[in-house]
């Protein structure tokens, strides 16, 4: 097994198809000398009712085959940036409740090609979730509900790649826990 393999593990459980899919991501560290250590920091994701976002469309896919996409692109992003960010033995909840994509489908705009979405300034993108962070005994140290929306996006280089469908909606997670996570664990020190 790779040191690659070794370093993170991975599960996705269905809660129901229609209703909610939960994904748990944890990462495991490395130490220095290669020896591995215990679980260090997890996030956990629901996406609760996933055809009833806003605007949670990729061409002609199924709300469950985009919220399989939205969760592939969310793992990723939380093996090489986010699980960092959630302080040691801590696990951060997050239940995605709507979802407005960055940009717009808009038919009526190119008539050969009508589920185009087009990514303008004007279309920012928009998430609700609600977030639960717990320290390793299970204690609640933060909770509440988020409303973000970037009317930035479009402005600088982006953070994710392009080939990823969600990258300005995982953006938006990544800027609220830059802010947020991490002002929360250095009170909790206090």
């Amino acid at each position: 097994m790779d040191a690659h393999m070794a370093s993170s593990s991975y599960c996705a459980t269905s809660k129901h198809p229609k209703k909610g899919i939960t994904m748990k991501l944890a990462m495991i560290g490395l130490l220095a000398a290669g020896l591995a250590s215990t679980a260090t920091a997890a996030i956990e994701l629901t996406l609760d009712n996933p055809r009833g976002f806003r605007d949670f469309e990729i061409r002609t896919r199924t709300a469950e085959a985009v919220a399989s996409v939205f969760q592939a692109e969310f793992e990723r992003a939380a093996e090489h940036r986010l699980n960092a960010m959630v302080p040691e033995g801590h696990t951060l909840e997050l239940t995605v409740t709507d979802i407005d994509m960055a940009g717009e489908i808009q038919p009526s705009r190119n008539m050969n090609h009508p589920d185009i979405r087009y990514v303008e300034s004007n279309y920012p993108p928009r998430m609700t979730f609600n977030y639960r962070l717990v320290d390793a005994e299970g204690n609640e140290v933060s909770s509440g509900q988020e409303h973000l929306r970037d009317l930035t996006f479009d402005l600088g280089a982006p953070k994710i790649g392009r080939d990823n469908t969600f990258r300005y909606e995982i953006a938006l997670i990544e800027d609220w826990m830059q802010d947020n996570i991490r002002s929360i664990a250095e009170n909790e020190k206090e």
